[in-house]
C-alpha cells in the first residue's frame, strides 16, 4: 500500500476551515462541522469581521488560527491543505471571489487556495432564497455570483450532506491513487480518467507520452479539471 493511500484511510482530510461573519449573523452549523471526525489537523482562517467578534479567540483554544495580520504564514502553507471549507460563507465574501476581488482576508485566501490548485467546498445555507424577503435584484446578482463560481474544484455543501460529500471525496482519491500507482504511466486518458480526478477534486496526473482523447479533453474543460503532466 503506498503511502498517500495509507494516509487516506487513516487520517482523513487536512482542512482548511475559513470562517467569514454572514450578514445573517448566524453561524450555523460551524462548530459540530469544524470537529466532523473525517478531518485532522485542522487550521482556520477567520475574517476580520469574524475576529472582532470574538471568534477566532474561541477557536484559538482548539486549533492553530489565522488572521488578517498572519496573511502571509497561511500563504506560504495552503498547499499543504486537503481542501478549503468555507463556512459560514458571507455574501460579500463569494461576490468577491466571482468577482476576481481580493481586497479582503477571505477573498485572497480563496483566490489563493484556487491558484494553487486546492479545492474548495463553499457553505450554501446562506445564500438568499428565491422566494425571500431580501431585494430581488439581490438574490438574482448573488445567485449569479454563486452559479458563477460552482465547478470544477469548487463544490457547495449543506451541513445535512457533509458527510456523504467528504465520504466520496475519500473514496475517490483511494481510488485515484490506486490506479495511478498500479498504472503511472498510462498511455491513454479517456473521458472516465477525468471523471474520476473530477469526482476526487484532484488534478489528474498524467504522462507527456500518454494519448488524451478528445472526448477526455472537453470532458477536462466542462468539469474545470486540470490536466496536469509529468515525466
Amino acid at each position: 500500500m503506498t503511502a498517500i493511500v495509507e494516509e487516506l484511510l487513516t487520517k482523513g482530510l487536512r482542512p482548511l476551515f475559513l470562517a467569514c461573519w454572514p450578514e445573517s449573523g448566524c453561524l450555523g452549523h460551524f462548530t459540530e462541522l469544524i470537529s466532523h471526525n473525517s478531518f485532522y489537523g485542522v487550521e482556520v482562517a477567520v475574517s476580520f469581521s469574524a475576529a472582532e467578534r470574538g471568534l477566532g479567540r474561541r477557536l484559538a483554544k482548539e486549533y492553530p488560527v489565522f488572521f488578517p495580520a498572519t496573511a502571509s504564514l497561511l500563504f506560504h502553507k495552503l498547499s499543504n491543505f486537503d481542501l478549503v471549507v468555507v463556512c459560514p460563507l458571507s455574501l460579500n465574501t463569494l461576490a468577491k471571489f466571482a468577482l476576481g476581488i481580493q481586497d479582503s482576508f477571505p477573498s485572497s485566501v480563496l483566490a489563493s487556495a484556487a491558484s494553487v490548485g486546492v479545492p474548495i467546498l463553499l457553505d450554501d445555507s446562506n445564500l438568499p432564497m428565491r422566494e425571500g424577503s431580501t431585494n430581488p435584484h439581490l438574490i438574482r446578482m448573488y445567485l449569479k455570483h454563486w452559479d458563477q463560481v460552482i465547478g470544477g474544484r469548487v463544490h457547495q455543501f449543506t451541513a445535512p450532506d457533509l458527510s456523504q460529500i467528504l465520504l466520496r471525496i475519500q473514496r475517490n482519491r483511494r481510488q485515484l491513487a490506486a490506479g495511478t500507482t498500479a498504472n503511472p504511466l498510462r498511455e491513454v486518458i479517456t473521458r472516465d480518467d477525468v471523471i474520476a480526478a473530477y469526482n476526487a477534486m484532484q488534478p489528474l496526473l498524467i504522462s507527456r507520452r500518454a494519448i488524451i482523447t478528445p472526448l477526455a479533453r472537453d470532458e477536462a474543460k466542462d468539469l474545470g479539471v486540470t490536466l496536469q503532466f509529468q515525466e
